[in-house]
């Protein structure tokens, strides 16, 4: 977790967005735990995911993005 924070240690700032890519869903629970632990998500707007939801997210054919910013 301190990796992540110090990666976006300029950027803190809530009104901007902020994303955690996890390489396997091992590291992606991890991260979500870690967020929801120290209320990262709240403070800090910092989400998290998966290269599986970028590759989705990239696909051409579907309708609408499946990573979607919402406001806490």
């Amino acid at each position: 977790m301190k990796q992540i924070i110090e990666a976006f240690k300029d950027v803190l700032d809530p009104a901007i967005n902020k994303y955690v890519c996890a390489p396997c869903s091992n590291c992606k629970g991890q991260i979500r735990d870690l967020i929801d632990v120290y209320h990262l998500g709240q403070s800090y707007n910092i989400r998290y995911g998966g290269l599986v939801e970028l590759v989705v997210n990239a696909m051409a054919d579907i309708e609408k993005p499946f990573i979607e910013w919402e406001s806490l």
